[in-house]
């Protein structure tokens, strides 16, 4: 009888380690399959990686990455984002929910493979979630980025203490009206920024939006951006916000690529103590006719920053268009001219 009864209990351990090992084996081919669709750039995770590895056994689920190289495509020329390793992780019930941790630093080298610029880092994740009909929700957390430029063409050196982006394909899972994107920095610092804005302190910046319809990701993306616009598309902000000090600008509005393949569209433009910034872009500044109106405009008398934090548009806003390649802000017409895309 106790010999019965350890036989049953031996085959129950038995018949649950094998359940256990199938239900993981399962889960890591669809984690398998899902590292295998399209991520970035019409790119999938396994083809980022010089080699890539499941582990966790029986637990969560393990991914390593070694060295990850990300394209990407500015203008004519493309950049590759190099990270020495990446480690993710994912649930057994949830392998399409994959956490991935990217190392530091992340280096940026031409396609000659010269350096560009040296992003350091206090810790960034990349948080992807996969549906039946693709990637639905991507998510970037990073902590005391910091970009060293090692290349004239890479702009300032900047400091972020956090930033937060997302983006995700809204309505039909198998037909998506649009792309919903948002993206916030917090703590921002940049010498050449500080000495325009006489000191200010750090700055916040947020981007939130829709871009419809969704973009098709793919490797051409003059192909896809051509497509997208001949459909036609456009890009709706629903708000752009730069805050530093008493320094505050806001934008809204809609853009879209014109036949030149420029970009066009009319935004509305709210601002404080902004006069510095816009006389840095071009806005005339030398007159006493200019100078009163760059005042009422930019809420210079009294009360404005209160109407400004309040976003009274009677008080603050302005139109900001562009057209033909030009760009004015208000009745002014600013020296830049926008080039096209592609």
């Amino acid at each position: 009888m106790a010999l019965t009864r350890r036989s049953v209990i031996t085959a129950s351990i038995v018949l649950l380690c094998l359940g256990l090992g199938e239900f993981w084996f399962q889960a890591a081919n669809r984690l398998g399959y899902y590292v295998n669709q399209p991520l970035l750039g019409g790119k999938p995770l396994a083809d980022l990686c010089d080699g890539n590895d499941t582990t966790g056994f029986p637990f969560r689920l393990k991914l390593s990455c070694n060295k990850l190289t990300l394209p990407l495509r500015v203008g004519d020329g493309v950049f590759y984002l190099d990270a020495k390793e990446a480690q993710g992780s994912a649930s057994l019930f949830s392998p399409n929910h994959v956490l991935l941790t990217l190392s530091s630093p992340i280096v940026v080298r031409k396609a000659d493979g010269s350096p560009f610029a040296t992003l350091r880092h206090d810790g960034m994740t990349l948080d992807a979630v996969w549906g039946l009909a693709g990637l639905r929700q991507i998510r970037l957390d990073a902590a005391a980025l910091d970009w060293r430029p090692e290349s004239p063409a890479a702009g300032v050196a900047v400091n972020i203490q956090k930033l937060k982006a997302s983006a995700g394909p809204q309505g039909d899972p198998d037909a998506p009206s649009s792309l919903r994107f948002d993206l916030s920095g917090d703590g921002i610092t940049a010498p050449a920024l500080q000495a325009l804005l006489n000191g200010a302190g750090a700055g916040h910046f947020a981007l939130s939006g829709t871009i419809a319809p969704a973009p098709r990701l793919g490797e051409d993306w003059r192909a896809a951006l051509e497509e997208w616009r001949r459909k036609p598309g456009s890009l709706t902000i629903q708000t752009m916000e730069w805050r530093a000090g008493d320094v505050f600008l806001r934008i809204d509005g809609a853009l879209a690529i014109d036949d030149a393949h420029r970009i066009a569209g009319r935004l509305n433009l709210a601002a404080q103590d902004a006069g510095a910034l816009l006389v840095r872009f071009g806005v005339p500044s030398s007159s006493v006719q200019t100078q009163n109106l760059l005042g009422a405009l930019l809420g210079q008398g009294a009360g404005a920053k209160e109407n400004a934090n309040k976003g009274d548009a009677k008080a603050l806003r302005l139109p900001l268009t562009l057209a033909n390649g030009q760009i004015f802000v208000g009745p002014f017409r600013l020296p830049q001219k926008l080039q096209p895309l592609y």
